[in-house]
């Protein structure tokens, strides 16, 4: 057995989410340290939580799907992206798209500080996971 203390960890019986530090891509080569959601239990109402620390905004992925138009890169017969062939819109877009009726997860946002706080400590387990250092 170990003599190590343990640390307690302030839990709310009703949560459903557990939240982990992570990182948000804002683009392809630069991240910034966040927090994400992670279901903890079969009945959470919720697939994923994301807060984006650049716009100050929580991401809510619900468990509830839709059908709605989606721009996807075409790829040839080796599943790699078709360029674009428009000289003077490849720069902005590099690559053939298409427009694609696909099945995507319900999204909300939470966009006041003062909102997210009050949704998280309704919803996440780890209550003591200090997400107010994401506000700032």
């Amino acid at each position: 057995m170990s003599d190590t203390p343990t640390k307690k960890v302030k839990t709310n019986p009703s949560g459903t989410m557990f939240l982990v530090k992570s990182t948000f891509m804002k683009d392809a080569a630069t991240g910034v340290e966040n927090f994400t959601g992670i279901p903890a239990s079969k009945d959470c109402p919720f697939v994923e939580l994301i807060y984006d620390p650049s716009n100050k905004i929580l991401g809510i992925i619900s468990p509830y799907k839709k059908e709605t138009f989606q721009d996807m890169i075409k790829v040839d017969n080796n599943g790699m992206p078709k360029p674009n062939t428009n000289k003077a819109a490849r720069e902005k877009i590099p690559y053939q798209q298409e427009r694609v009726m696909m099945e995507t997860y319900h999204e909300y946002y939470i966009r006041d500080t003062k909102e997210i706080d009050a949704f998280l400590k309704m919803h996440v387990i780890n209550v003591d996971f200090n997400w107010n250092t994401y506000f700032k």
